[in-house]
């Protein structure tokens, strides 16, 4: 696995698919608001350790920055998903209602509707490596399992009234 990949999937487990990109000064970071209002800093250190401290909000925040790293500070509601959900593929897409379950042979995804559609399994570039329709009525699809060069994968479902709900799915490899 790449370094890109373990960035990706930290990331991943802080930041929404439709959060917002913020903007900062001094330093080599990111930061992202989420629709609930949570704000998260990626800080890049490549010299030695060092301690620092992060304006968010109004609040400084200090902590000792681990060298040659990135450190992340979360500020706001607590995160949906526990550690235990994450590791075991077993977690609702941040408020989508879409449950995935990584299965031997599969990806189970359980939908929070029976309305008709299209699901579709998507690398993080946007390519589609998995697309069918939804009949009306079912509650659950099986998608087959699919190799990642990140290891991460979005789940994306379509329904027919045109509403549009997304999940990612970790660890796909």
């Amino acid at each position: 696995m790449t370094p890109y990949y373990y960035v990706m999937r930290h990331l991943g487990q802080y930041v929404n698919p439709d959060a917002v990109r913020l903007g900062t000064t001094g330093g080599n970071a990111l930061a992202f608001q989420n629709t609930d209002g949570g704000i998260v800093t990626v800080i890049s250190n490549t010299g030695s350790p060092s301690d620092m401290t992060v304006a968010v909000g109004g609040k400084n925040y200090k902590f000792s920055h681990p060298g040659k790293g990135w450190a992340t500070l979360y500020v706001g509601p607590a995160p949906v998903k526990s550690t235990k959900e994450i590791a075991s593929n077993q977690f609702l897409g941040d408020g989508s209602g879409i449950r995935i379950t990584c299965k031997k042979d599969g990806y189970r995804v359980v939908l929070p509707s029976r309305e008709s559609g299209r699901i579709q399994l998507l690398t993080l570039t946007g390519r589609v490596l998995e697309s069918r329709a939804i009949p009306r009525g079912s509650r659950e699809i099986l998608l087959g399992k699919q190799a990642s060069h990140s290891g991460l994968l979005v789940v994306r479902v379509v329904y027919g009234s045109g509403e549009v709900r997304t999940a990612r799915l970790f660890n796909a490899r």
